[in-house]
């Protein structure tokens, strides 16, 4: 796959068509996580508000593998203030809009008004802000031969911390969420964001790690298509497991992820 590549979906009318590029690794013909959780970013962002608003939060529950079909979105504000705003945006298969419900986000917003804040109070030094250095062109990840769909939207560079259970991830989404739309920063941290490691990778093929959630906090919208991740991935021998690391764009610290881990012998 390449940048030629039209979309991640294709948009007819209220229906999402999925491409090859939206499939996950584990599950023929599954969406990976990363594509729903943009898709369902997207919709919490159509949402209006009386007053300029951020999303602070995204919450994403994967209830069910999600079948890679044709989806629709369904979105409604649950509590919908002047200074927070809570929505819900839930995803369905289009053949099947009246259930069962494959996935829903829940976000938060909070109005954001300059200056509310005086510049002397604002903390600048915390040293986790800094964004890790930029991984050079040598440090580009050659993905293993195998049906990586999803992955394949992404130029990956690996920080010179990476290691199988942690480390710094350099990704660039080079493919349009929507075929001739405009991927919305948003958009691009949820796919991005999903991509965070799991535990699969230090335990090898033995071994799988599905995420049945992703959280990202957010202290400012990303710029630029560059984003790192942070992780740092824990176990026990239950079988449970989380990541969760920082994000940052070339600038600095743009919040935090965090997904819960299912570990299961392959």
């Amino acid at each position: 796959m390449s940048a030629a590549v039209s979309g991640i979906f294709e948009r007819d009318g209220d229906v999402f068509v999925p491409s090859d590029n939206a499939r996950g690794p584990w599950v023929a013909d599954s969406l990976h996580g990363g594509a729903t959780a943009a898709l369902l970013a997207g919709a919490v962002e159509s949402v209006p508000t009386f007053q300029p608003m951020r999303i602070v939060r995204m919450t994403v529950e994967l209830f069910r593998t999600a079948p890679c079909v044709p989806m629709v979105l369904r979105v409604r504000p649950l509590r919908d203030g002047r200074r927070i705003q809570l929505v819900e945006a839930a995803m369905f298969a289009a053949d099947r809009p009246d259930g069962p419900e494959l996935a829903r986000m829940m976000a938060l917003r909070i109005r954001e008004a300059a200056g509310t804040v005086a510049a002397e109070f604002v903390p600048t030094d915390w040293p986790d802000d800094e964004p890790p250095p930029f991984a050079p062109e040598s440090a580009v990840v050659t993905l293993p031969d195998g049906p990586f769909f999803f992955v394949r939207n992404f130029e990956l560079r690996s920080g010179a911390d990476r290691h199988p259970l942690g480390g710094t991830t350099w990704l660039r989404l080079h493919v349009p969420l929507v075929a001739g739309e405009v991927t919305s920063p948003v958009q691009r941290l949820a796919a991005t964001t999903d991509l965070l490691r799991s535990a699969s990778e230090g335990l090898g093929r033995s071994y799988t790690s599905a995420n049945p959630d992703l959280t990202i906090h957010l202290i400012r919208y990303p710029v630029g298509e560059w984003l790192a991740l942070g992780a740092s991935v824990r176990f026990d021998g239950s079988g449970i497991g989380q990541t969760d690391g920082p994000i940052w764009d070339r600038t600095g610290r743009v919040g935090r992820g965090v997904k819960s881990l299912l570990l299961e012998p392959s």
